[in-house]
């Protein structure tokens, strides 16, 4: 693994992280489990396309 690979799953995983903390914000706010929201994401990104 090169330094630019390990750098790139760093990022990988901080965004990953950052979007999860943002997903699990919402649920809570909207009294949804997590389970549901990430049930939910893919319903809602099949009709945006």
């Amino acid at each position: 693994m090169t330094k630019e690979d390990k750098k790139n799953a760093y990022l990988y995983c901080k965004f990953r992280d950052e979007q999860f903390a943002l997903y699990d914000e919402y649920a809570k706010r909207n009294g949804m489990l997590m389970k549901t929201c990430w049930q939910s994401i893919p319903s809602f990104m099949q009709r945006a396309e």
